[in-house]
């Protein structure tokens, strides 16, 4: 009789860690009224009406880049040289602007230095 009990234990013990579902879980979950709205939406013409937007949408956008891509007859390789160059080309710009607020600045001390010099 004992092994019959410890077995039964033993099986109880096991579905419950593997999520199996004991008499009146499901029922419980199913009377959950999110879970139901959510079913009832699932199921609904306005989540089918949603994933056609959506679906249309996300076709629209590929169809988008793809046109960007085609506008100027550029492959996509094409489009990431032009990023890169472009970035260098940041990059370029901002050490010019940094070297010609250097000069100014060096121009500014040499103008001072200069009027000093003629004052002696």
């Amino acid at each position: 009789m004992s092994d019959n009990r410890e077995a039964r234990e033993a099986r109880e013990s096991h579905e419950s860690r593997e999520g199996g579902e004991s008499p009146g879980r499901s029922s419980d979950l199913f009377s959950n009224p999110r879970v139901r709205r959510g079913i009832e939406y699932i199921q609904g013409e306005e989540f089918r009406e949603d994933r056609k937007r959506f679906q249309r949408g996300a076709g629209e956008r590929l169809k988008n880049i793809r046109d960007r891509y085609r506008q100027r007859g550029r492959t996509p390789e094409e489009v990431a040289r032009e990023r890169e160059l472009s970035l260098r080309l940041a990059e370029v710009e901002a050490e010019a602007a940094e070297a010609r607020l250097r000069l100014s600045e060096l121009l500014e001390e040499e103008r001072k230095l200069r009027s000093e010099l003629e004052a002696l």
